[in-house]
């Protein structure tokens, strides 16, 4: 689905946080010619950088040559509004654990996903999987399939943020 035409505006831009609420079709040169006069930047440089959209980008965590320094898009995505398989709008981000239990608690497909998530990150067989099949986290550049990995860490807070980044095909849980 080519979003470009009609999701091709930037939002929102706070430059004293350091963050930008862009639509999905905005071309990342774009929008970094728009971030150039505040000193700001979105890392991930692509070698498609005058077509890459920000949606695109998320779905591949397009990451560049800097990405070690910059990091990979997963690592620049902070929050994102998305249409779920009901047609229900949601906003993936960092959940302190209080606000991680209450979605667990939700009646609904948000709700319904955050449970399945849960179920699947806290089953032993799954943790130890994930611990021995995924690289090691000091490797930097790690942005092939599901950061499963990266979502099982407890010592950080829940985004699933982590798991949208990369997921490049639909997923149904």
């Amino acid at each position: 689905m080519d979003i470009s035409r009609h999701f091709n505006r930037i939002l929102e831009l706070n430059v004293e946080e350091k963050w930008v609420r862009v639509q999905p079709g905005v071309i990342r040169d774009d929008l970094n010619s728009y971030l150039k006069p505040f000193g700001l930047m979105f890392g991930p440089e692509t070698s498609t950088a005058s077509r890459a959209m920000v949606g695109g980008m998320i779905g591949n965590n397009s990451s560049g040559l800097h990405s070690i320094v910059w990091g990979d898009t997963r690592h620049n995505l902070i929050a994102a509004n998305v249409l779920l398989d009901d047609k229900s709008e949601v906003s993936f981000a960092s959940l302190d654990e209080a606000s991680y239990f209450k979605k667990l608690l939700q009646a609904d497909r948000e709700g319904d996903i955050y449970r399945h998530m849960n179920d699947l990150l806290t089953d032993p067989q799954n943790l130890a999987a994930i611990e021995t099949g995924y690289p090691k986290r000091s490797i930097t550049r790690r942005n092939t399939g599901y950061a499963l990995d990266i979502l099982s860490d407890r010592t950080q807070p829940f985004n699933m943020c982590n798991l949208l980044a990369g997921s490049e095909e639909l997923w149904r849980l």
